[in-house]
């Protein structure tokens, strides 16, 4: 299916390592649990209504089967414990700004209603003598298949709540064979449970990564990995909106590898291939920040964008990409610059205004790049600001 991706992709080699335990690297677990935390929304919901469903129903059959003072206990933890936490961890689901803590409001709702449930059922015993453990059976079920926990997670919750089961029995005297064939029970269907819990996390974790790496196949450049052209055009104008509203500097960098057609007549494309694969790979080695980006602007074109920077450090920058390239020392004999593959380099910078456009400062790092190039190759031009006539050497 993904015939042709980058090998070196991490979600590429996080696919094929498989995940026996459930984990990935420590940046792309953070990136899946953000992701993961938007997906389970549904899930979460359907398990709240899945719980009040069953809380009225169990609530019914005590009123109908039980005597009253019974059951005013049971409806008390029920209607007055467990529902309200278990509606308060609902509403996390919908209030946006509190996303960020669903899982921790899952994992409160399960042990207060999984405790809750043992409470209500040491009552049924003690005051009927009706056995119902079934109702702890379903809400395992819930808890792992509805919930949207991690499986590690359920684990030690749904564990959790059947040892304090077994040690709650225990303490008030439940019979031996009903813990017995209770306990029985209940282990059965965390087996069963965990088996279930864990391939849907496996095959979740699986569809996340799948969907990485189309992405991946998407927005980057097949022959260097880098960001494509696409990617570039979608991406800058909201990075350049941002600065706007944040009054942040953007610095944006084009660069011309110098005198590629007659490296590629001279070596060859594949050699020329390999070329344009290691300057990528420089290039990128500048550009590490989240809200920096590099990408291939057309056949042996590059852009650079730095956000948050200042003339300075765009100037050290620039000149440090193109010195980087000409260090690589990629023979070039019919360069007419240098025995080396080098670049041109054109950088602008501005505090993007309202009356300005995004592409006002790409034409300005275009007039860089021309200077550069005019200056005899293998230099980088500054240009402090779009409205700059006369760009600045370095």
């Amino acid at each position: 299916m993904f015939t042709g991706i980058n090998e070196s992709s991490p979600f590429a080699r996080e696919l094929r390592g498989r995940f026996p335990f459930l984990k990935f690297s420590p940046e792309i677990e953070r990136e899946f649990i953000a992701s993961y935390r938007r997906l389970i929304l549904p899930r979460v919901r359907i398990a709240l209504v899945t719980a009040f469903i069953l809380i009225i129903t169990f609530d019914v059959m005590d009123r109908l089967l039980h005597p009253l003072h019974m059951v005013s206990l049971t409806s008390l933890v029920r209607f007055g414990i467990i529902f309200p936490v278990l509606l308060l961890g609902g509403l996390v689901s919908f209030i946006k700004a509190l996303r960020a803590y669903i899982m921790p409001a899952i994992v409160v709702s399960v042990l207060v209603a999984g405790l809750g449930t043992i409470y209500i059922f040491l009552i049924n015993y003690h005051f009927a003598f009706h056995v119902r453990y079934e109702s702890l059976i379903l809400t395992t079920a819930v808890v792992y298949f509805l919930t949207g926990l991690l499986f590690k997670t359920t684990i030690i919750c749904c564990g959790t709540v059947m040892a304090a089961y077994l040690a709650g029995c225990v303490v008030t005297g439940v019979d031996s064979p009903l813990i017995i064939s209770s306990g029985i029970f209940l282990f059965l269907m965390n087996i069963v449970g965990a088996g279930g819990c864990y391939l849907i996390e496996r095959a979740t974790r699986a569809n996340y990564l799948q969907r990485r790496i189309l992405q991946d196949l998407a927005e980057r450049d097949g022959l260097t990995g880098i960001f494509n052209r696409h990617t570039f055009d979608v991406s800058y104008p909201r990075l350049w909106r941002q600065a706007a509203r944040d009054g942040k500097i953007v610095a944006v960098m084009m660069v011309d590898v110098d005198h590629f057609k007659p490296f590629n007549d001279t070596y060859g494309h594949l050699e020329g291939d390999v070329c344009l694969k290691r300057i990528a790979e420089v290039l990128a080695g500048f550009v590490r920040r989240p809200l920096d980006m590099v990408a291939r602007y057309g056949g042996e074109e590059f852009i650079a964008v730095w956000y948050d920077t200042d003339a300075d450090r765009a100037r050290e920058l620039s000149e440090q990409c193109r010195a980087g390239v000409e260090s690589l020392g990629i023979s070039h004999a019919t360069s007419g610059v240098s025995e080396f593959v080098t670049v041109s380099a054109g950088t602008a910078i501005a505090v993007p205004r309202r009356q300005d456009r995004p592409e006002d400062l790409l034409r300005a790092a275009d007039t860089a790049l021309y200077e550069a190039k005019g200056r005899g190759r293998n230099r980088a031009v500054i240009a402090a600001s779009p409205q700059q006539q006369r760009p600045e050497s370095l």
